[in-house]
């Protein structure tokens, strides 16, 4: 059985370097995306909240919140 130093070389031979580069590269624009796409759906969240609630006042629905 190999010891842990010889393990550790094999995985490091395994490990492109360019793929990694190219990973972490593309990182912030993958965090990016999923903020636009949190901040969309809340936007969506409230502009729908806001419509209820501008239903219910024109109905004069009292059971509301």
């Amino acid at each position: 059985m190999p010891n842990y130093v010889e393990r550790v070389a094999d995985r490091v031979e395994s490990v492109r370097i360019v793929k990694l580069l190219l990973s972490l590269l593309a990182l912030p624009f993958y965090l990016l995306g999923v903020l636009a796409a949190v901040v969309w759906l809340a936007v969506r969240w409230c502009v729908a909240a806001v419509l209820v609630g501008f239903s219910d006042v024109r109905r004069g629905d009292d059971d509301a919140g």
